[in-house]
């Protein structure tokens, strides 16, 4: 009992171990011709991961996979998707 137990707890933290390393915070900054703009949905492509920009335009998304597409959707513009790697500091 005890050797399945520690086996479990061993995957479980291999999986953390993976997902730290490999999960990212992408952080950015929205602008048009140099003004910023708050309040665009920034959205993790195929997940529920998003957030909105503040007033100075700045995002922060947690746990975003290099590999994911990032929407940026307002109103009045075009949505624009980009590649999460294109937009990680």
């Amino acid at each position: 009992m005890q050797k399945r137990t520690f086996k479990k707890l061993l995957c479980l933290i291999v999986c953390m171990w993976g997902n730290f390393f490999f999960a990212q915070t992408v952080k950015g900054k929205v602008t048009s011709g140099g003004t910023s703009l708050p309040g665009v949905s920034v959205i993790v492509q195929g997940t529920k991961n998003a957030t909105v920009t503040d007033f100075d335009g700045s995002f922060a998304l947690n746990n975003v996979e290099p590999t994911a597409s990032l929407l940026f959707s307002y109103v009045g513009y075009k949505n624009l998707i980009l590649p999460a790697k294109s937009v990680m500091q």
